[in-house]
This record gives structure tokens, sequence and C-alpha cells, in this order.
């Protein structure tokens, strides 16, 4: 089964940066152009869901076969 990509801000990181940041390591995609799409409460205590748009270079392969975070993030 497929999922959205999930994560959480660090402290001090923009929310554009969280994307890019969550986007390679949970994926080994990188991202630019990040753009807010919509919100809605989450049902955890002091969180959102938060949904964004992003541009990503169309010939470089993506990997959904993912058990794990990656390692050695850039």
């Amino acid at each position: 089964f497929y999922s959205a990509l999930a994560g959480f801000m660090e402290p001090g990181e923009s929310l554009e940066d969280a994307v890019v940041r969550e986007m390679w390591e949970e994926a080994g995609v990188k991202v630019w152009n990040v753009r807010y799409h919509s919100g809605q409460p989450w049902p955890f205590p002091a969180n959102l869901m938060l949904g964004f748009y992003a541009r990503a270079d169309a010939s470089q392969p993506v990997r959904v076969d993912l058990d794990n975070e990656l390692a050695g993030t850039s």
C-alpha cells in the first residue's frame, strides 16, 4: 500500500525546509518550489496536517520501496 509522506518540523525550521528535508529523508527525492496547499486539524494535541505542492526532477528515479528513512542525508 502507499501513503503520503509525513514528518515533523525541527526547531527553527521553516515549513518549506521541512518539506524539502522530509522528501529527501523518506523518499530520496530532491524537491524545490515548495508551495502550501491546505491544512486541517489533526487528532493529536498541538499537531496540524499540512499539504504542500513541490517540484521534482522528472529525470530522477523515484523509489517507492523504501522501508526506512534514507541514511546520510545531505
